[in-house]
């Protein structure tokens, strides 16, 4: 209601403006659950099992003298066959100034690579999960510091409010990115970002300490004077994650080249490296000028090594942890790359965790293009999942997917796209399905 009367008012003005989006789809499939890429990093627009999904997306944003903008945004999606079949996607109200960006509430994260990357060019936070609810400071681009070096930045604290083992958890979030320009066409990047999911009240343990104090040791992710395990004495207070994250760019006469490589940590060992080779390795190229393809991606993601297996340091157990037992997921959906696999049915106890397998090597090629008024997209990845270090899986499972898209452009009246995916591999049923979606904005 607040933010219906809100938007009336400032609609009151000339520097308003209004859009919107709505989308509806429907599939068929050779099985009950539908092929992987067909409901992964969609921010649960698509079920597992759905054979239907509509989104209604409606935004407004005013526009002050100094050029900077309030923008408040909603967009909600049904899909059958899900838990909570009607919910939203975002509901925001985002202030745009020329030196920072603050959005309260729940936004999609912006699609990245031209949605060719299997993480979304972020191993810890794709678009796997729901969009969460929270507050997000950022720098709204690079912010000069001397010659041809800049910086960008983000801070955020979400409430992780589904049900979890340990409710009522917080997430602390934060990013900083170096950029240095080498000449005018050749760029290089350094970022690191940090997770860290902290207070909550645990069925195990009780409260986790919440208050200020606790917050600055989470923030620096200093050791908290409460022990719970044993094996967690040697950590900082909550669970944190994090990832270091290296960018090549040249401009050439041809297109766009990017080389990227993103490496995960969790604990100390991850942080001074002894997880490598753990990650993402990827190449992803934009041609400058191109008839029929308009972006190619090659990603190699590797979670095999977690340290190895030495108990002082090893078993890194991506995603998992002993006190948050709920782990890296939001609704029961993984939060980061979207192959660590869960075990769906499985209940949650002191001594268990969700996770099925984060030990995995994978081979991921995306590549997307136009022709007039045809724009299509083709996602292959082939995985071979081990299970994790402590119970891997014997034999492991290999599973090849793949998913396509032909979208044709109406102009004023919308567009129309049809969409297939396959699923196959050991040790797992293949999986059919082809769908096709009408969508239209305003």
């Amino acid at each position: 209601m607040f933010l219906f009367l809100l938007s009336s008012l400032l609609a009151s003005g000339q520097n308003t403006e209004w859009n919107g989006t709505f989308i509806a789809a429907g599939l068929v499939s050779t099985e009950e659950s539908i092929p992987f890429w067909m409901h992964s990093n969609t921010s649960r627009r698509w079920g597992n099992e759905s054979q239907f999904s509509g989104l209604g997306e409606l935004n407004f944003t005013y526009t002050f003298s100094d050029s900077s903008n309030l923008k408040i945004g909603s967009a909600f999606f049904y899909r059958n066959n899900f838990a909570n079949e009607l919910q939203r996607r975002d509901l925001f109200v985002e202030y745009n100034h020329k030196w920072f960006q603050a959005i309260v509430g729940s936004k999609e994260v912006e699609t990245e690579l031209q949605g060719l990357s299997s993480t979304n060019k972020n191993f810890l936070f794709s678009r796997n999960a729901r969009p969460l609810a929270g507050i997000l400071l950022k720098s709204p681009s690079a912010v000069p510091l001397f010659k041809s070096f800049s910086l960008d930045w983000e801070l955020a604290h979400y409430n992780l409010n589904d049900d979890r083992y340990t409710k009522d958890t917080f997430l602390h979030y934060k990013r900083v990115t170096l950029n240095v320009e080498l000449d005018e066409k050749s760029t290089i990047s350094g970022s690191i970002q940090h997770y860290a999911q902290w207070g909550g009240v645990s069925p195990d343990f009780g409260a986790f300490p919440d208050d200020f104090r606790a917050f600055v040791k989470v923030f620096f992710a200093s050791k908290g004077a409460e022990t719970f395990e044993d094996d967690e004495l040697q950590n900082a207070l909550g669970n944190h994650l994090g990832s270091y994250l290296f960018e090549y760019n040249r401009k050439t006469a041809l297109g766009d080249l990017l080389i990227y490589h993103e490496h995960p940590f969790e604990d100390g060992s991850g942080t001074r490296g002894i997880n490598v080779p753990d990650g993402v390795y990827g190449i992803h190229f934009k041609p400058k000028s191109s008839r029929f393809i308009d972006g190619i991606l090659y990603e190699f993601v590797t979670t095999a090594d977690q340290s190895g297996i030495d108990g002082g340091r090893g078993y890194d157990n991506y995603f998992a942890n002993n006190l948050y037992r709920s782990g890296w997921t939001y609704e029961g959906n993984i939060i980061g790359l979207p192959f660590i696999l869960l075990a769906e049915d499985r209940v949650l106890t002191s001594e268990n965790n969700p996770i099925l397998s984060n030990s995995l090597n994978l081979h991921h090629l995306g590549v997307t293009g136009n022709w007039k008024n045809f724009t299509w997209q083709i996602l292959s990845s082939y995985v071979i999942q081990k299970g994790t270090l402590r119970a891997p899986l014997e034999p492991e499972l290999k599973i090849w997917s793949n998913y396509g898209s032909l979208q044709y452009d109406l102009k004023e009246y919308g567009f129309i796209r049809l969409f297939g995916g396959l699923d196959s591999g050991k040790r797992i049923t293949d999986i059919a399905a082809v769908g096709l979606e009408y969508g239209y904005s305003f």
